[in-house]
């Protein structure tokens, strides 16, 4: 009689396996499965927080650059049967008291700053028609700095998700901005803000090195009202 051959445990360990995951729907890859792009941490695609996580971001500014950090809190912007207009709202007037108050200790001795005016911003209530995703400042988005408008876009686009942010001002029809826009533009340090549509006055010390020339445009949508 003939001894019966014995396969190797290792194998039968992972025949059971595959069986085990076969009989749960999964299907075994076939081959290794691509990283995906590595991270960016000042990339627009920055997500206010991952599962799991208990932290969303802010945009501040070093070096006359916007720069992502990390805030603690869970933060959902993105509209949703779950998520009413008065929470949304008062997530959305958080995260610009965030961005107003700036840089903590440690980050203000690294050299991080925050381009927001004194005052601070705040949400305005939402008119009639407005879109469910549209963000609404109680400000005109034309008076701020360049740098100023683009931590709120930033900052905005992380914490709903999205590829693009609509905002507008308190009587303006929304526009599209995007965060890349920001990030992209050239610092000209030796350059003087032109004539356009800002309030006139000495130019901010970050106004001196985002001159209105570079400042990126809205992309205006259909008004909704007056």
């Amino acid at each position: 009689m003939r001894p019966r051959r014995r396969l190797p445990i290792a194998i039968l360990a992972t025949t059971g396996v595959l069986a085990a995951l076969t009989s749960c729907g999964i299907r075994p890859t076939e081959g290794p499965v691509g990283a995906g792009k590595p991270a960016n941490r000042t990339a627009p695609s920055v997500q206010s927080q991952l599962p799991g996580s208990e932290r969303h971001i802010v945009y501040l500014v070093k070096d006359n650059r916007l720069q992502a950090l990390p805030r603690a809190g869970r933060l959902q912007l993105r509209p949703s049967e779950a998520v009413p207009d008065r929470p949304r709202t008062d997530q959305l007037n958080q995260l610009l008291e965030e961005l107003h108050l700036g840089p903590n200790d440690a980050e203000a001795l690294d050299g991080y700053t925050t381009a927001l005016p004194a005052g601070g911003l705040v949400a305005a209530d939402r008119r009639e028609g407005d879109p469910p995703t549209l963000f609404r400042l109680d400000a005109p988005l034309a008076a701020l700095a360049t740098i100023a408008l683009g931590q709120v876009v930033c900052t905005l686009q992380s914490a709903s998700g999205g590829n693009t942010v609509l905002l507008a001002g308190r009587r303006t029809a929304p526009e599209q901005y995007r965060c890349e826009s920001y990030l992209d533009i050239s610092r000209k340090t030796t350059a003087t803000p032109t004539t356009g549509t800002r309030p006139s006055g000495p130019p901010s010390a970050f106004e001196k090195d985002w001159p209105q020339a570079a400042r990126p445009s809205g992309k205006t949508l259909t008004s909704q009202g007056g």
